[in-house]
């Protein structure tokens, strides 16, 4: 043990003690307390003091003998050990010499923080090997060292080197220096080019304490920067690299996959771990080893590897995928951060939210400010903290797991900014069920995070403490800010059509309404679309009070006269229609058909045919009472409702089942329709619905059953689709 890994926790280090079964335990002076502290066996003091002038030769040993014990860092949890091989390392030693094109005229610098393999680097290949103890000396220094040793290739990590780039010294000599261990940003590149000579190479390798070099991308310091985050680069082995989905199939060029290596030069496993081995490791017939490294990437059509994280850090929020070190970037780069973690954190309701912890001295305030302009809201951080510094390992790396549990940095909700009774209430219920107190009167509900299950909460809590009620649906209709909500609560219901986001440039989106004339079904969805599409809800007549129509062709007129100016026009048009709703979409295209050359687009969700299976609606119920699950079998029965936040049962209109029941379509000509099924969707359904249109309609499956693929994580990826179909598929007028 040398003085970085006796820094770590003792827990860890006895963890890796266990793992290594060791025999004797070796330590640089000084440490011997420390190692027999940790260990029961013997301690051995080595001299490094004393030259070993003592002839030596080199004995013939058996290339799979071990040669050593490698461990991660620890920095996603508890570190991983495996055992080395001598053929495996000198894998690792011939292409760091390849790499950096290693020569013996060459000076190459060790650092104290490195894996076992790079200290025979630059010896292997007759190159003068310098020695420089960063954990000891400080990164600070180490630009002035090698400056004065006149150092032309080094291997680091991109901590050491920013802060090497802070010292502010310029090195003439240093022609190669590779980073490995983290992304690299633009900044980093633009801090090479003003320390290093125009030809010297920055290469930034994806690698790992398993395989070594898998990766790499080079760039000079006088080229170009094209990107934000540096790629991966090109396989150094391509035999030895895939990209696979969570079968383990091969994914095509720019799709993202996880990374899995295949070589000979692979150990076979993690020591004294099997249940990690059972899931990431194996071994192939030819004798190759295999690992799945838990990184994401996409190969672009040129062979170049790009970075998606690691697969434990993707996260959703609001529905869309979020790369913390995509955020961490943009937070980077602000004036005030020096450094910036971003995680995220469930709640004890269900939100997820992101968390960034920094160093520097901007405010949380001032830095959400900024990021308005450079990030969607989605993407911002919910709670910011400010730290001394950044907890990490002795490799330079953050340690995430070490970051505060609870972070309050919220403070208390502040009142004065909220003017009456039913705002004060408001708020509180909002502090309560999103877990913060920083957002103010006129913040959207959905915004911080909120969903449709928080909302349905929101909306009952807030009729008990101020004793009226307003339908669920406003929440979208009139905006869920605390001011909105609490003008909604002294107003009355009305059943007009209504604009649900006032976008424009994309074309015009109307939402029709369910069963029992809500439009609730579309909450989430309203919410991630683009803010370019103009989103129109229609609510037929006196939906809510019962009196509706009780044909779908007439509901359907109905509201199509109530939209009026909305639908003429020259405009890109799209009716949309979810279960219900689908009907009276299909038969406002037909009214509107009559008006227009052309029939208006159709999207359709998850849309139920009952008249070709009366009883369809009856089966999920029964399979869900067979299999135990009361809770499921209670939404089908009872749509839109939740026992687990005590949503009251929607009573369905009678005129609407009569109408649904009773409904029986004709065929739409030169219709350009989208069916988007849900994943336990009849196939009946599907058939049902192609049989009405003359051009063929797109039918794809989405995620979800069909009370779930408009809810919560779903949402984002559902909006996406709609939003390609629709710009790819109908000419903008």
């Amino acid at each position: 043990f040398s003085a970085p890994p006796l820094s770590l926790p003792d827990e860890q280090i006895r963890a890796l003690l266990a793992i290594s079964a060791h025999d004797l335990v070796i330590v640089e002076p000084g440490f011997e307390d420390t190692a027999a502290r940790l260990t029961a066996g013997p301690v051995l003091v080595a001299d490094l003091s004393t030259p070993a002038n003592a002839p030596f030769a080199r004995p013939k040993v058996d290339p799979h003998t071990g040669s050593h014990i490698s461990v991660t860092s620890g920095s996603t949890g508890q570190p991983k050990a495996m055992r080395r091989s001598r053929q495996q390392m000198e894998h690792f030693v011939r292409m760091a010499c390849q790499m950096q094109a290693l020569g013996p005229e060459d000076k190459t610098a060790l650092l104290g923080n490195l894996w076992n393999p790079t200290q025979f680097t630059g010896l292997s290949v007759g190159a003068e090997t310098l020695c420089f103890d960063v954990p000891r000396r400080g990164a600070g220094a180490l630009a002035q060292w090698m400056q004065a040793r006149s150092v032309t290739t080094v291997m680091m990590y991109p901590a050491i080197f920013r802060e090497m780039i802070a010292a502010g010294r310029t090195l003439p000599d240093l022609r190669c220096i590779i980073l490995i261990g983290e992304a690299l940003t633009r900044d980093d590149a633009e801090g090479h080019a003003r320390i290093c000579a125009p030809e010297a190479e920055l290469v930034n390798v994806y690698g790992s304490m398993e395989f070594a070099y898998i990766t790499a991308w080079r760039r000079r310091a006088c080229d170009p920067i094209d990107f934000e985050i540096m790629p991966m680069g090109p396989a150094l082995n391509p035999s030895d690299v895939r990209l696979i989905d969570e079968d383990g199939n091969d994914v095509p060029d720019g799709a993202t996959g996880e990374i899995q290596i295949t070589s000979h030069n692979l150990p076979c496993g993690y020591l004294d771990n099997p249940e990690i081995n059972r899931e990431r490791a194996g071994r192939l017939k030819d004798g190759r080893a295999t690992l799945r490294m838990g990184d994401l990437a996409y190969r672009d059509f040129n062979g170049i590897y790009h970075s998606m994280g690691r697969r434990d850090q993707q996260t959703k929020i609001r529905g869309y995928n979020v790369r913390p070190p995509d955020v961490e970037a943009v937070i980077r780069q602000q004036d005030g951060v020096a450094e910036a973690a971003v995680i995220a954190r469930m709640t004890e309701h269900g939100i997820n939210r992101l968390y960034c912890y920094y160093t520097g001295t901007a405010t949380p305030d001032a830095l959400k400010q900024r990021l308005v302009t450079s990030l969607p809201a989605y993407m911002t951080p919910a709670v910011w903290h400010r730290m001394e510094t950044l907890p990490r390992t002795h490799s330079g790396k953050i340690l995430r797991d070490a970051l505060p549990d609870r972070v309050d940095s919220d403070g208390d909700l502040e009142l004065t900014q909220f003017r009456t009774p039913a705002e004060h209430a408001l708020a509180r219920l909002f502090s309560d069920i999103l877990e913060t107190s920083d957002f103010g009167p006129e913040d959207d509900f959905f915004d911080l995070g909120g969903d449709s299950l928080q909302a349905m909460r929101l909306v009952i809590d807030a009729e008990k403490v101020l004793e009226r009620r307003i339908p669920f649906e406003r929440m979208i209709l009139k905006g869920a800010s605390v001011r909105q909500l609490a003008r909604a609560f002294d107003g009355e219901a009305s059943d007009a059509p209504q604009v649900l986001r006032p976008g424009q440039g994309l074309g015009t989106i109307v939402a029709t309404h369910g069963m029992g004339g809500h439009l609730s079904d579309y909450l989430e969805i309203v919410h991630a679309m683009d803010p370019a599409f103009r989103i129109v809800g229609v609510n037929g007549k006196d939906m809510h009070a019962g009196h509706g129509q009780s044909r779908m062709t007439d509901m359907a007129a109905h509201a199509a006269a109530e939209l009026g100016e909305e639908l003429k026009g020259p405009q890109r048009l799209t009716l949309m229609g979810y279960s219900f709703g689908a009907p009276i979409a299909l038969e406002m295209a037909r009214h509107l058909l009559d008006r227009r050359a052309q029939a208006p687009a159709l999207v359709l969700l998850d849309p139920l045919a009952p008249w070709c299976d009366r009883w369809r609606w009856v089966r999920p119920i029964r399979d869900a009472v067979r299999a135990g699950d009361f809770a499921r079998a209670l939404h089908f029965a009872v749509r839109n409702c939740s026992a687990a936040v005590g949503v009251r049962p929607r009573k369905i209109d009678p005129a609407h089942s009569i109408a649904w029941l009773s409904y029986r379509p004709r065929p739409l000509p030169n219709a350009k329709v989208l069916i988007l099924q849900a994943t336990d969707a009849n196939p009946r359904d599907a058939e049902a619905w192609r049989a009405l249109f003359d051009v063929p309609p797109t039918i794809e499956t989405v995620p979800g059953d069909h009370l779930s693929m408009l809810r919560g994580s779903r949402t984002g990826p559902l909006a996406q689709a709609i939003q390609k179909w629709i710009i790819e598929t109908i000419p903008q007028v």
